[in-house]
């Protein structure tokens, strides 16, 4: 039989229905599957029982409340027991009504990140931030080369400044030398064409 659940005014259960088939009665089964084909648009919407726990703690706070004032209005040597009792009782009540409510609330906020996420998803944001972090660490990746490019073309660049100066050197060097050579009287013309020689060599080597 097929109970449904709004009828019986009972809206926190799933309904499952379960068909037996026989290989004998084929008139029987396919009136079974008939049926169960039928079940099959049956739309519920259960949903969880909820107790309203401030409510309740509310309540309690006033049981205790009103137990405190009637120890209190008593003699300390004619207090009722059932007083004593009944603070004892409700301050345990409360006590497990409040963590109560904190355990609901760390589920319904489990449940809100759970569901945040899956819309996230959806949505297709999870995969677009994953696709930036990645882009993000290429970049810095890419970074990271271009700086030690930079660092290898500076250093490149201080050992070719340091060639091009040592030659400046060595080119006046050689002019100073051939200055005086030229000034000093019957100096050897070979000597004078080896060191102008010289000096262009060194000036062909900065041109390169």
């Amino acid at each position: 039989a097929v109970v449904s659940t709004q009828s019986t005014g009972d809206k926190s259960a799933y309904l499952v229905m379960l068909g037996h088939l026989s290989p004998t009665g084929v008139d029987t089964t396919t009136a079974t599957l008939d049926l169960l084909t039928k079940c099959q648009n049956i739309q519920l919407s259960p949903k969880p029982n909820t107790l309203d726990t401030q409510q309740l703690i509310e309540e309690l706070r006033k049981r205790v409340s009103v137990a405190r004032n009637a120890i209190t209005a008593q003699s300390s040597g004619n207090i009722a027991k059932e007083h004593i009792a009944e603070l004892d009782n409700s301050l345990a009540a409360l006590g497990a009504a409040k963590r109560l409510q904190w355990d609901a609330r760390e589920r319904a906020s489990a449940l809100a990140e759970e569901q945040r996420r899956e819309t996230l998803a959806d949505q297709g944001v999870l995969e677009w931030i994953t696709q930036t972090a990645t882009q993000i660490k290429n970049n810095t990746s890419s970074v990271l080369l271009l700086q030690k490019d930079k660092e290898n073309l500076v250093a490149e660049y201080k050992k070719q400044r340091g060639s091009v100066d040592k030659l400046k050197t060595e080119l006046q060097s050689s002019i100073s030398s051939h200055t005086a050579l030229a000034e000093q009287p019957n100096q050897s013309e070979t000597v004078l064409q080896e060191s102008l020689a010289n000096i262009h060599k060194l000036r062909d080597q900065l041109k390169a």
